[in-house]
C-alpha cells in the first residue's frame, strides 16, 4: 500500500482517486496488474508548445491586444503560393521582423524565440522535434489570451501568474502543482486551465480546477474557475464555504486510501484510468474487474480475454 510520499495525490490524478479509491493502488487492487504505457509523446508536446505561446503572450509581450491581433495575422499566413510561408516566418527571425514591419509598420510585440514552439518543440529527451501549429490552433491561442485579457479589465487590480507551483499543504501527501493561469483580483481568485484536446471539458465540479483553487486560495470569498478549449471556453463561480468543504471531502478521499480501501467506484473518472480497456490514457493490464464487466458479461476470466483483445484490436489501429 501506497504511504503519503508515495500517493501524490495530485491534481491531475485527484479526480479519479477521489472517485474511486481502489485506482490509487492499482497492484493492490488488481491482481498481476501492470502499468504499459502507450507513446503519448508527440501530442503532449504539441499542447505544452502550445501552453508556451500563450504563457508568453500573457507575460512577455508588452502589449496582450497586439500580440493577439498578431496571432490572428500569422494564423491567416498560407504555407501555399510564392509569399513566404508560415513555417518559414516562426523559424526564421529575420523573415519574421520583415513580415510584421511590413504588416504594420512596428517592430513585433513579441520576440520571436516567444513564437518558435508553434513551429519546433521538444521531445521527452530535449532534442528539437516539427511540430507546426494548425492555423485553428493559433487562432485559439489568440482567443485564449483575449479572454484572460477581457477577465482581467473586471478588477480593479489584478496579480497575473502563469505557470505558478504550490505545495497542497492541506493534504497529507502534500503534492506539488502547477496552474496555468491565476489572476487574483480583489475578493476574487480566477484559476484558468488551458485545454489543446478536443473533448470537451467541464468547469463545473472539475476537481482539477477545485484543487488549483484549494492550493493557491487567501482571503477571497470568490472563486472563479475557467476552461480554455477551442470550442468550449467555460467558468463556474463558487464561494470561498463551498471550496472549503470540496476540501473536507477530499481529504477524506486521501485518508481512506491511505488506510488500505481499495474500493472501486465507477464513473467519469474512469475515462483515463490505466486500468479502464476504453481509457484515452496510458494503459495497463489485467483491466478494472467492475469496468470489465460492464463492457463485457459476468465472466470474469473471460472478460478480461474480450477486454485484452479489444485493447490490442485498438493499439494496431491506432
Amino acid at each position: 500500500m501506497k504511504t503519503a510520499v508515495e500517493l501524490r495525490f495530485s491534481a491531475s490524478y485527484a479526480a479519479r482517486y477521489h472517485g474511486c479509491h481502489a485506482s490509487a493502488n492499482l497492484e493492490e487492487a488488481i491482481p498481476g496488474f501492470e502499468f504499459r504505457k502507450k507513446e503519448w509523446a508527440q501530442a503532449r508536446s504539441g499542447g505544452t508548445a502550445l501552453h508556451l505561446v500563450l504563457d508568453a503572450v500573457l507575460t512577455k509581450s508588452t502589449d496582450i491586444l497586439a500580440a493577439v491581433t498578431m496571432l490572428r495575422a500569422l494564423a491567416e499566413v498560407s504555407n501555399r503560393g510564392n509569399a513566404k510561408p508560415r513555417y518559414t516566418l516562426l523559424t526564421d527571425q529575420r523573415e519574421y521582423l520583415i513580415w510584421w514591419f511590413l504588416k504594420d509598420h512596428t517592430g513585433p510585440v513579441l520576440e520571436h524565440e516567444h513564437l518558435l514552439p508553434l513551429a519546433i518543440t521538444k521531445d521527452e529527451s530535449g532534442n528539437d522535434v516539427e511540430h507546426m501549429a494548425s492555423p485553428k490552433q493559433i487562432r485559439f491561442l489568440a482567443d485564449a489570451a483575449e479572454y484572460v485579457y477581457l477577465v482581467m479589465q473586471e478588477g480593479a487590480s489584478n496579480d497575473l501568474s502563469t505557470e505558478r507551483s504550490a505545495q497542497a499543504t492541506w493534504l497529507e501527501s502534500k503534492p506539488w502543482t502547477t496552474v496555468d493561469i491565476m489572476v487574483r483580483q480583489p475578493n476574487v481568485l480566477h484559476i484558468m486551465d488551458y485545454k489543446s484536446g478536443t473533448t470537451p471539458v467541464e468547469a463545473i465540479e472539475n476537481v482539477q480546477l477545485l484543487y488549483y483553487a484549494a492550493c493557491f486560495l487567501q482571503d477571497e470569498e470568490f472563486i472563479e474557475l475557467h476552461i480554455l478549449q477551442d470550442g468550449n471556453i467555460v467558468k463556474w463561480t463558487i464561494t470561498r464555504e463551498y471550496l472549503l468543504t470540496w476540501m473536507k471531502e477530499l481529504k477524506k478521499s486521501e485518508a481512506a486510501i491511505l488506510g488500505g480501501d481499495l474500493t472501486f467506484t465507477l464513473g467519469n473518472h474512469c475515462g483515463f484510468c490505466p486500468a479502464n480497456p476504453q481509457s484515452r490514457g496510458d494503459k495497463g493490464y489485467p483491466f478494472c474487474p467492475p469496468r470489465v464487466e460492464l463492457l463485457y458479461g459476468q465472466s470474469p476470466e473471460a472478460d478480461q480475454d474480450a477486454a485484452m483483445l479489444a485493447y490490442e484490436d485498438e493499439e494496431e489501429v491506432a
